[in-house]
């Protein structure tokens, strides 16, 4: 026994020692099986495992994107294509390492079965892509730090001799407000819109009682305390963590929905806790649709598909991108909670570093690729250069590529290099107000946010502004907003980039609200150019409802000659439009030079040629567009619909309240006047008196009353006729679904605070020559 206890403990030691090495070294092989399991989910490192080679992308077959693609193909459809992925089980296993890469077009139609899990579990969500980018907005704001004041938007005083008119008219708005709000309540009340004509029930794609959501600020200006109770009854039952859509709507959800809410919340004085409670549950649920591999939103969200890792579509809406901000900045604001800030504000960041990427510098086209990948060709594939760099093995069109992340927005692939005005504006309009969130002080990197807004709007102004050819015998400046397409060479003697830029003089009516964006920029850099243009932006849209009654949702106009013209149908009979071409412009082949070997060795310089007007807006191609025998003649096309768009009179309240020139009310008179003479059919009480247009040269009416009725036209005609000091400019911001943002008082700097660079001194050069000529401007 003495000789047993005396071996153990010689041997104790040893034996403890090898414990703790057999622990140390098994917890070490966990923790590297854990990060290798991590970087197989993000394919941060390169694998180690078996698969085909990677190849370039090709299309796949028009099978592959059938309702039938659920069955696998053959092998002889394509070689390219990776059978196994065809399978969707293995598809989805896959996709739980692999995030897809598609267009939004597919996002529903290769595996349909698959894009809907069907699980009712709806417990706490996981980001699979944790936050892992740093802003360069530091947010005086959200953090309470001493800012500059931006300068007071408001007239300092306003004329009296209107206040008797005005009281009366703001009655008269108020008046059909509560009609048309009743005859929604009585006959639609939770669903998103009513259509008037029928007394029908509709549903605008969300599905989210739109029109009572958006209604509800409008409640509050009115003091109407029983529809609040009512619809805040309503609302406690609603369950903003989940959705009845297989495809959320993300812009559509952030702008009327969450705007609605948290604007709601701003009238109540912040006591209705419900409401803010109810849009932090939405901004939740929406922020999901950020949760991608470069931390860019899907815009249209398939929020309960098994497929559910996946980068931003191929084919994002820059417009639609730039519409999330104000109320994510706002939530923070309110909640104290950076995520939604910093969500919306890497979308800026990636936009600052995305210039130079396109034809023009701080223009993006409508459509880009938000996924930001180079995808790397075979060849460099096999010499190993995929496993260099922030490379992750994707799957796309049915086979496995590799994308190298640029973090930055690309050309979108197969698309036309075009700036659609109405479908790209909305992105440039909300980052002005955006900037009214950063009061004075630009806390990006070099000025990046100030310097990329007054130089995109001086290339707006430049380059998508016309005057329009329409009966003006009084030759005001009017002014019209038309789209751009781009095609670009590279000059190698000179080492240039040559951008040849035809305008498309198709106006929309959407666009007419960059007459307000205009106004309060001008204000804010104190530009009297930008100032002109808003003004003549707005009368132009004017002009048409005092020729027509309203204005079409889009029409075809021509171009003055001169700054401002009458229209004279001899001039025009020469001058109509080109439609589009599809040649190219001779020269080399403007290469991808961010991830080029063989880039120059400067970076080329862009001189920009102005050309002929080129005919590439889709609206004429489609169903919609008339050209009938009742047109007049200063229009040679129209998409002939009005939907009750409100962007006229939303441009003559900030121009009114920003130059406190009467004038403006007087033209809000005109065009209430004009409106309601064509919208307005007398029925029984109030139903269905008011409805929308489906063509409004034949005065055909449309079974719709869409709840921008609601939350933004009868909204900013109310407020024109409104006492100034109520909501001023100075103390809300205005969203693009019309509804407020409380501007938070924030602790100003002392006068000597100075950024020392004024906006208008960050403005960059712009070569501009007409086509033919050698005369820059």
């Amino acid at each position: 026994m003495k000789a047993f206890i005396s071996f153990f403990r010689r041997v104790r030691s040893v034996f403890l020692l090898c414990g703790t090495v057999t622990l140390l070294l098994y917890y070490t092989f966990q923790n590297e099986l854990n990060t290798l399991n991590s970087y197989a989910e993000t394919e941060s490192l390169p694998q180690i495992n078996k698969q085909l080679p990677l190849v370039p992308n090709l299309a796949v077959t028009d099978t592959a994107n059938s309702p039938n693609a659920a069955t696998p193909l053959p092998l002889a459809v394509s070689q390219d294509v990776d059978e196994q992925l065809l399978d969707p089980k293995v598809l989805v296993d896959k996709n739980r390492f692999f995030p897809l890469i598609h267009k939004q077009e597919d996002t529903l139609s290769i595996y349909s079965e698959l894009e809907l899990d069907g699980q009712s579990d709806t417990g706490p969500y996981k980001p699979r892509y944790p936050s892992r980018y740093a802003t360069s907005f530091k947010r005086p704001l959200a953090l309470n730090k001493p800012a500059q004041s931006l300068p007071q938007l408001q007239a300092p005083s306003f004329s009296p001799q209107s206040s008797s008119m005005a009281q009366n008219m703001a009655e008269t708005v108020k008046e059909q407000f509560l009609v048309s709000w009743r005859a929604y309540s009585r006959l639609a009340l939770g669903s998103d819109e009513l259509k008037p004509l029928s007394k029908n029930p509709a549903s605008n794609g969300l599905s989210r009682a739109t029109t009572m959501l958006e209604s509800l600020d409008m409640l509050y200006m009115l003091n109407q305390t029983e529809d609040i109770a009512r619809v805040l009854t309503y609302i406690s039952q609603m369950d903003f963590t989940k959705s009845t859509e297989a495809l959320v709507d993300i812009p559509q959800s952030v702008e009327r929905s969450l705007g609605a809410l948290i604007s709601a919340y701003e009238l109540s004085n912040h006591e209705e806790k419900l409401l803010l409670t109810k849009a932090t549950e939405l901004g939740d649920f929406l922020l999901r649709a950020f949760d991608t591999p470069n931390r860019i939103p899907i815009l249209q969200f398939p929020w309960n598909s098994k497929l559910n890792n996946r980068f931003p579509f191929k084919d994002s809406n820059i417009g639609q991108m730039g519409s999330l901000s104000l109320e994510f900045m706002r939530l923070t604001q309110l909640t104290k909670d950076d995520k939604y800030a910093e969500a919306v504000e890497h979308i800026y960041n990636t936009a600052f570093d995305s210039v130079g990427q396109f034809d023009i510098d701080y223009l993006f086209p409508s459509t880009i690729d938000a996924t930001g990948c180079h995808l790397l060709p075979k060849e460099r594939v096999e010499s190993g250069e995929h496993a260099k760099g922030n490379v992750m093995k994707s799957i796309m069109d049915g086979k496995y590529v590799q994308c190298l992340q640029t973090g930055q927005f690309r050309p979108a692939p197969d698309m036309k290099t075009t700036f659609t005005a109405h479908q790209s504006l909305p992105f440039y309009n909300n980052m002005v107000k955006f900037y009214q969130f950063l009061p004075g002080v630009d806390t990006t990197d070099e000025q990046k946010f100030t310097k990329f807004l007054v130089n995109s709007f001086d290339r707006i102004r430049r380059l998508m502004i016309f005057s329009p050819a329409l009966p003006n015998k009084e030759r005001q400046k009017l002014a019209f907003v038309n789209s751009i397409s781009t095609e670009s060479y590279y000059d190698i003697l000179k080492n240039e980039q040559i951008v040849k830029i035809n305008p498309d003089y198709t106006m929309h009516h959407s666009s007419c609200a960059l007459g307000s964006t205009f106004a309060l920029l001008g204000k804010i850099s104190d530009n009297q150019e930008f100032m002109d243009t808003a003004e003549s932006i707005t009368r132009g849209c004017a002009q048409v409802y005092k020729l027509l009654g309203v204005m079409p949702e889009s029409v075809h106009a021509y171009k003055c000659s001169e700054p401002a013209c009458d229209f004279d149908p001899a001039e025009i009979v020469d001058r109509k439009p080109k439609p589009s071409r599809q040649d190219s412009m001779i020269g080399v082949k403007i290469n991808d030079y961010s991830t080029d070997k063989h880039a120059p060795p400067e970076k080329p310089s862009k001189v920009y040629y102005l050309a002929e007007e080129m005919i590439f807006d889709p609206i004429h191609e489609s169903d919609y567009w008339f050209t009938g025998s009742e047109l007049p003649e200063y229009f040679d096309g129209a998409n002939p619909g009005f939907n009750l768009s409100s962007e006229v009179i939303e441009s003559v309240f900030y121009l009114y309240r920003i130059t406190g020139n009467e004038c403006w009310r007087d033209l809000g008179v005109e065009l209430w006047e004009h409106t309601m003479q064509v919208i307005n059919e007398p029925r029984a009480k109030g139903v269905g008196q008011i409805s929308s247009l489906s063509n409004v040269f034949t005065k055909e009416r449309l079974d719709a009353l869409p709840a921008d009725w609601f939350s933004k036209h009868l909204k900013y005609y109310y407020l024109l006729f409104q006492d100034p000091s109520c909501y001023a400019l100075d103390d809300y911001i205005f969203t693009h679904g019309g509804h407020l943002l409380m501007k938070p008082v924030t602790h100003h700097a002392q006068a000597a605070h100075k950024s020392g660079t004024s906006i208008n001194a960050l403005l960059e050069k712009l070569n501009l020559q007409t086509e033919g000529t050698g005369i820059g401007s």
